[in-house]
């Protein structure tokens, strides 16, 4: 048994993270509960085999073995791509992509948009490429504005997405938070 099946195990109740906890979960984290650890409620939250806590917002992650912080060093370890992002923040899984926010997405194990849709980073030699060939086929300033209006008009679609989308994520959450205080409420049947 790895140290974090040791870690639930060791708690017979869990309680759901509130809002806030859950902003505080780190994005390479995943299995996290709180629970009550001699009389003061703790996170705890799987980090590979590794079991870490915090004493919530505000308060470092660290390993439950050996009580060392988890750094920032160590979580940037699982992603991809590092070398072609900015602003990569390890802690929240967010960066910025050619001035496009991105975020890590734990379950698909993946950057992505936030419209959801993949990052496809380019390799360094295809991206050297591209902006040789663009320097050479530039044409009139018709085509710069054609151009421009074509990205204008992705933006928007982009936003409109992402509208939909999170309008889509809120109506999910509060079925899921609503059926699952429901199931919580129900009498425990042997």
């Amino acid at each position: 048994m790895n140290l974090w099946e040791q870690c639930k195990s060791q708690f017979a109740t869990k309680f759901l993270l509130t809002k806030e906890e859950q902003e505080h979960i780190l994005a390479v984290y995943y299995d996290a509960f709180a629970a009550n650890d001699k009389g003061n409620r703790v996170l705890f939250r799987a980090f590979s085999t590794h079991a870490t806590y915090s004493e919530g917002p505000g308060h470092s992650w660290r390993y439950l073995d050996n009580r060392e912080k988890v750094t920032t060093s160590v979580l940037a370890v699982p992603f991809p791509h590092k070398d072609q992002i900015e602003e990569f923040d390890a802690f929240q899984g967010t960066a910025l992509y050619q001035d496009r926010f991105i975020k890590w997405h734990q379950s698909k194990n993946k950057w992505i948009y936030l419209n959801y849709q993949t990052v496809h980073f380019e390799s360094p030699s295809t991206s050297d490429t591209e902006d040789h060939a663009k320097t050479a086929s530039e044409g009139s300033d018709d085509d710069q504005s054609e151009e421009e209006m074509e990205q204008i008009i992705l933006k928007e679609t982009d936003k409109d997405d992402t509208t939909q989308v999170e309008s889509l994520l809120q109506r999910a959450e509060s079925t899921v938070t609503s059926a699952i205080q429901k199931l919580q409420t129900r009498p425990s049947t042997p």
